[in-house]
Protein backbone atom coordinates (compact mmCIF):
# COMPACT_ATOMS: atom_id res chain seq x y z
CA UNK A 1 0.00 0.00 0.00
CA UNK A 2 1.40 3.05 -1.07
CA UNK A 3 -0.85 5.28 1.08
CA UNK A 4 -2.84 5.32 4.17
CA UNK A 5 -7.26 4.93 3.09
CA UNK A 6 -9.07 7.38 4.91
CA UNK A 7 -12.55 5.70 4.28
CA UNK A 8 -12.23 2.05 4.09
CA UNK A 9 -15.37 0.93 3.58
CA UNK A 10 -14.34 -2.71 4.16
CA UNK A 11 -12.89 -1.89 7.32
CA UNK A 12 -16.02 -0.24 8.35
CA UNK A 13 -18.53 -2.60 7.46
CA UNK A 14 -16.00 -5.41 9.34
CA UNK A 15 -15.91 -3.03 12.53
CA UNK A 16 -19.68 -2.26 12.99
CA UNK A 17 -20.66 -5.89 12.35
CA UNK A 18 -18.19 -6.56 15.19
CA UNK A 19 -19.30 -3.91 17.23
CA UNK A 20 -23.13 -4.95 16.85
CA UNK A 21 -22.74 -8.76 17.09
CA UNK A 22 -20.84 -7.87 21.15
CA UNK A 23 -24.26 -5.62 22.08
CA UNK A 24 -21.80 -2.58 21.92
CA UNK A 25 -23.61 -0.67 18.96
CA UNK A 26 -27.26 -1.07 17.81
CA UNK A 27 -27.07 -1.03 13.74
CA UNK A 28 -27.64 0.85 11.26
CA UNK A 29 -25.03 3.21 12.59
CA UNK A 30 -22.61 6.28 11.09
CA UNK A 31 -19.11 5.27 11.24
CA UNK A 32 -16.44 8.69 11.72
CA UNK A 33 -13.69 7.95 9.24
CA UNK A 34 -10.36 9.99 9.72
CA UNK A 35 -11.60 11.89 6.26
CA UNK A 36 -14.23 13.02 8.56
CA UNK A 37 -16.77 11.54 6.62
CA UNK A 38 -19.30 9.35 8.20
CA UNK A 39 -20.04 5.62 6.57
CA UNK A 40 -23.56 4.29 7.24
CA UNK A 41 -23.37 0.94 8.01
CA UNK A 42 -27.05 -0.96 8.39
CA UNK A 43 -27.34 -5.09 8.41
CA UNK A 44 -29.46 -7.96 9.51
CA UNK A 45 -27.71 -10.23 11.77
CA UNK A 46 -29.18 -13.51 13.55
CA UNK A 47 -27.51 -16.93 14.88
CA UNK A 48 -24.25 -14.50 14.98
CA UNK A 49 -24.31 -13.70 11.38
CA UNK A 50 -24.63 -10.68 8.92
CA UNK A 51 -26.67 -10.62 5.97
CA UNK A 52 -28.13 -7.93 3.73
CA UNK A 53 -25.02 -5.70 4.96
CA UNK A 54 -25.45 -2.34 3.03
CA UNK A 55 -22.69 0.90 2.77
CA UNK A 56 -23.43 4.14 2.39
CA UNK A 57 -21.47 7.53 1.84
CA UNK A 58 -19.88 10.01 -0.23
CA UNK A 59 -18.41 8.68 -3.59
CA UNK A 60 -15.58 10.73 -4.80
CA UNK A 61 -12.84 10.01 -7.68
CA UNK A 62 -9.23 10.30 -6.26
CA UNK A 63 -7.39 8.74 -9.19
CA UNK A 64 -7.55 8.15 -12.72
CA UNK A 65 -4.84 6.22 -14.77
CA UNK A 66 -4.51 4.83 -18.25
CA UNK A 67 -2.62 1.42 -19.12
Amino acid sequence: VEGETLDCGTGAVAAAISLALRGLVVLPMGLSCRSDRILHITATLSGGKATDVRLAGEGKLVFTGLL
